[in-house]
């Protein structure tokens, strides 16, 4: 989570995403000159079958296979976060599983304490992992500006349950 910004999203591909205490950020959402589109072109993942489109927003951090934007949903307006990993990092058999076994794993939680998982798709030279956007800062960053770097007792309780 090198460089990450007031995003909630654990950018290495290491697991499920944990959030930290939120304490505000402010969204901008990018020059409507230089607008990007991500689109899950399969049309699955709609139940009217149109494919999910996506207007590719600020950048908020990179690690070691992600790189990970705010973006919006074009029919919905909501606000999400798109870890997108360049299939070019991944090609090694090891990395691609890895890179599976997270989105298996993450899809397969519900915990308040964990970042929501939406949504993934590939097209010929991405995966986009969409995530819950939230907005501090992930658990990582926080734990990294304590002068202890650990948590107490009481503090990883309220983390965890």
């Amino acid at each position: 989570a090198q460089g990450a910004g007031p995003s909630c999203c654990c950018l290495g591909t290491e697991g499920a995403e944990m959030k930290a205490a939120a304490f505000g950020s402010t969204h901008s959402h990018g020059d409507l000159h230089n607008l990007e589109i991500i689109e899950d072109r399969s049309g699955t993942r709609r139940k009217h079958g149109l494919p999910a489109r996506y207007s590719k927003g600020r950048f908020l951090g990179k690690g070691g296979f992600a790189k990970v934007y705010e973006v919006q949903d074009m029919e919905t307006k909501e606000i999400f976060a798109a870890k997108i990993v360049s299939k070019a990092s991944i090609t090694k058999p090891r990395a691609h599983a890895k890179l599976r076994s997270e989105i298996a794993i993450h899809r397969s939680l519900d915990h308040d304490k964990v970042v929501k998982f939406f949504d993934y798709f590939e097209d010929s030279e991405y995966v986009y992992i969409i995530l819950e956007l939230c907005p501090s800062q992930t658990m990582n960053e926080f734990m990294r500006k304590r002068p202890s770097k650990r948590l107490s007792e009481a503090e990883a309780m309220f983390y965890i349950y």
